[in-house]
């Protein structure tokens, strides 16, 4: 009841208006090295001294989530590698841990950036700070300034926070209290899988565990993704298929071509008042912890022993792959998809070697699911090498029991994952989206050496001319060691069960090498089957058949184990753990290297209104010839002849007044990618919706109309109606997994009565 009043009141108490902290940009005073030397607002390379920034006068916050808003002028590019010109909130003689702000970048293609501040103590002491890098030739000019206070964000990011440190607290009470013994024996029995397995992932957790999150390639998009999602929840979409204030406002189609679902976590998390950086820093932390859940469950399983679960499992959390692409490459959906992996190793393992035909299909289902839901391209990769591994199992694939499991789970998965291949395979049937021209397979396919390599010193990013100044590309010497030595014990091996266990995955392995390496004769294929080419470029890069290659490794480390119990296999078994902890140690030099060539202070990666203009014209799911230079107002057929009054847009909806004077039909271009789904109405018939030529939403004006016009994104019905059979899918699939549970009373009753 005390923790229930704690919380409320706590909530309450920041749910309370504050009053806006006024700043006037005359006040700014130019500085270096933090030391006030006289009034300006504008800011250069030519000024004296370095350090150098615009502080504004000494201010007082209170706990909780604060909004910036700077205006200002500045020539920094957005695509300056380096941060250039930038804001932020600095403390006033008070320890650094009671603000954070990080660093918001100002950029030459908007006048006015928001970023949140958090506070984490009453009357801090602080100033805002604009600068720019004493190696930039950039300028700035500040125009206006003011803080205000964010009352819901700071009312649920204190009672998130409130929360989970009694929810910690109460666990261990309970715990300690009324199942100390059984706690106790349980702790015992696993102790080494919990120490274990917890080291492997703390440690692939410690770039992120830092105060700053590191440089990734593709993190400003997957962080745009977050921002998009929770700014499209709080104008109330949902689901959320068009991102409305990507591309300059027009709208990105993110949600319907790439999976969004465990986007969701953090998006959520950021409409709560965390900021974007700490919301991502959970789902990192989220993720590992599930991805070595899965991979001990299934590893478990498959090795038959908690020995070769642990082993296995944590081999596959700290892999080099998983680790590089978590970091240097930020591929979110990637590795997000990598977690799901063992379950679809498991699932093929229980169907053809335990003949568990009866619960299998619920792990391919639930990893299918896992896979749909975070990276398209990866599912389309685990699709044709489960086909490859049917066809070699062809004895077993034809079985009754066999290919009616297979059924089963693809038809399940398939009502499970409607609500994603619904909008997926309509939008694609009905919009002519841009042609991106990646670089053909055989020009990024990649060396053997490259392949296993240990050498990550140089985190640059990639290129194609072979390996020099390449980013690391690897699955890891040990990865290879691995599926050699499987290779001896399976030529040594005379069971044949074992030996097909084995040789298959071996076999796949070896495919995916191939496939990946510049040895696959990909301009060949490009030359002689010209259809293939489109497909082939869609994967974008050779290597990403590699992200297959450690659960496939992983899965032999634990038949190693299944196969070789006893006193007499113990070296084989040594030799299994030396393998492991070599991959582990390989990943912990990598996750050591990139945690200290990276910057020690946080990029916010928090969001400013200049972020909605992240790549104008260019993205894949972005609408055939849309033009670079993307106007904010509408364009008519003939302004003499068309007249458009009272127009409003907010985010993907447009209303006005129109009236086409002519007797011809006559259009409006809306500042809307003309997406599938989008529909008009009016006060009379005749409007209706085409896609211009530019990839703009066209409204076409029948003769003589004058009225009124609204414009809405309204996908048809079935889409929703897919969601609805996705969640009751799910739903009874967790019924099905709880059944004993549910059906015990009954089946008591009825054995009693």
């Amino acid at each position: 009841m005390a923790e229930i009043l704690l919380l409320f009141t706590t909530t309450m108490a920041l749910a309370k208006s504050r009053e806006d902290i006024p700043i006037s940009a005359d006040d700014l005073m130019y500085s270096s090295y933090g030391e006030e030397i006289e009034p300006s607002t504008y800011l250069d390379a030519s000024y004296d001294g370095e350090s150098k920034s615009l502080l504004s006068p000494v201010f007082t916050l209170n706990r909780g989530v604060y909004n910036v808003r700077i205006e200002y002028q500045s020539n920094n590019t957005r695509r300056n590698e380096n941060i250039g010109c930038w804001s932020k909130v600095i403390p006033e003689d008070i320890p650094v841990g009671y603000i954070n702000s990080g660093i918001a970048k100002l950029v030459d293609d908007v006048d006015t950036i928001n970023y949140h501040v958090y506070v984490y103590g009453d009357n801090v002491t602080a100033r805002i700070e604009n600068g720019i890098d004493d190696d930039s030739d950039c300028y700035i000019l500040i125009t206006g300034l003011s803080i205000s206070y964010c009352r819901f964000e700071s009312a649920a990011h204190g009672a998130i926070v409130l929360f989970a440190i009694f929810a910690v607290i109460d666990l261990i009470l309970v715990l300690c209290l009324f199942y100390r013994e059984r706690a106790g024996r349980y702790i015992k029995d696993n102790a080494e899988v919990i120490i274990v397995m917890s080291t492997a992932t703390l440690i692939a957790l410690f770039p992120i565990l830092r105060d700053s999150i590191g440089y990734g390639d593709d993190l400003g998009f997957h962080m745009q993704r977050i921002y998009q999602i929770a700014h499209s929840l709080k104008m109330g979409y949902f689901p959320v298929y068009v991102m409305p204030d990507w591309k300059n406002g027009y709208g990105y189609a993110s949600g319907i071509f790439y999976g969004d679902t465990l986007l969701f976590i953090p998006a959520l998390l950021y409409i709560a008042g965390f900021s974007l950086a700490a919301a991502y820093r959970f789902l990192v932390i989220s993720v590992n912890v599930l991805t070595a859940f899965i991979a001990y469950f299934s590893f478990k399983k498959i090795g038959n022993s908690k020995r070769a679960g642990e082993i296995a499992a944590s081999a596959y959390v700290l892999c080099v792959y998983r680790v590089i692409d978590m970091y240097q490459r930020a591929d979110v959906g990637e590795w997000t998809a990598i977690s799901f992996f063992p379950l679809l190793i498991l699932g093929l393992w229980e169907v053809y070697h335990e003949n568990e035909t009866k619960k299998s299909w619920i792990y391919l289902v639930l990893g299918a699911c896992g896979l749909a839901s975070t990276h398209v391209l990866s599912s389309l990769i685990s699709v044709l090498l489960i086909i490859v591994f049917m066809l070699i199992c062809i004895k077993k694939t034809v079985k009754k029991d066999v290919y009616l499991t297979l059924l089963k789970a693809v038809g399940i998965a398939i009502l499970a994952n409607l609500y994603f291949i619904v909008p997926f395979l309509d939008s694609f049937a009905h919009n002519k989206l841009r042609e991106v021209i990646f670089s053909p397979l055989n020009e990024t396919s990649i060396y053997l050496v490259q392949m296993f390599s240990d050498h990550f010193s140089d985190f640059n990013n990639s290129v194609t001319n072979g390996m020099y100044r390449e980013l690391p590309i690897t699955m890891g010497p040990a990865c290879l060691l691995i599926v050699l030595f499987s290779l001896y014990l399976w030529l040594k091996e005379d069971n044949k069960e074992k030996k097909r266990g084995i040789g298959v995955i071996i076999a796949i392995f070896g495919l995916i090498v191939f496939m990946a390496s510049n040895f696959f004769p990909y301009a060949w294929i490009y030359k002689n089957i010209p259809s293939m080419e489109p497909v082939l470029r869609n994967l974008q890069f050779s290597f990403r058949f590699m992200s297959v290659g450690p659960v496939l490794a992983c899965t032999l480390l634990a038949l190693i184990f299944r196969y070789n119990e006893g006193s007499g296999r113990k070296t084989i078994r040594t030799v299994a753990i030396c393998l492991a902890a070599l991959s582990c140690f390989y990943a912990s030099r990598y996750v050591f290297e990139y945690s200290s060539m990276q910057p020690t202070e946080e990029r916010v990666y928090d969001h400013d209104e200049g972020d909605a203009y992240w790549e104008k014209s260019s993205g894949e799911y972005t609408l055939y010839n849309l033009t670079p230079v993307l106007s904010k107002d509408p364009v008519v057929s003939d302004e003499a002849v068309v007249i458009v009054s009272d127009y409003s847009k907010k985010a993907l909806n447009v209303t006005a007044n129109v009236t086409n004077t002519s007797d011809a039909e006559q259009y409006i271009d809306l500042p809307l990618q003309g997406y599938y789904g989008y529909k008009v109405s009016g006060d009379y018939d005749g409007l209706y919706i085409v896609t211009s030529d530019e990839g703009k939403l066209r409204v076409m004006i029948p003769a003589r109309y004058s009225g009124s016009m609204n414009v809405r994104f309204a996908p048809p019905v079935y889409w929703n109606l897919s969601y609805i059979i996705s969640l009751v899918t799910i739903l009874g699939i967790i019924c099905y997994i709880k059944r004993p549970e549910c059906l015990t009373p009954v089946l008591n009753r009825k054995k009693n009565g």
